[in-house]
């Protein structure tokens, strides 16, 4: 969590605040391609496979 804060700054704390709100919408990366940008691999941690039955 505290390097997604740090890396995308300002905008992960707007989305943070209104984490309490029910009614609104909070997306921090909606396509998924700044995330690459700006985590390599290794920084993200083991993958979490599950499959379907």
């Amino acid at each position: 969590m505290s390097l997604a804060r740090q890396r995308y700054g300002g905008h992960f704390q707007a989305v943070e605040s209104g984490l309490h709100e029910t009614d609104d919408l909070r997306v921090l990366d909606f396509n998924g391609q700044r995330v690459f940008q700006l985590f390599r691999f290794d920084e993200l941690g083991a993958p979490i496979l599950q499959e379907q039955p």
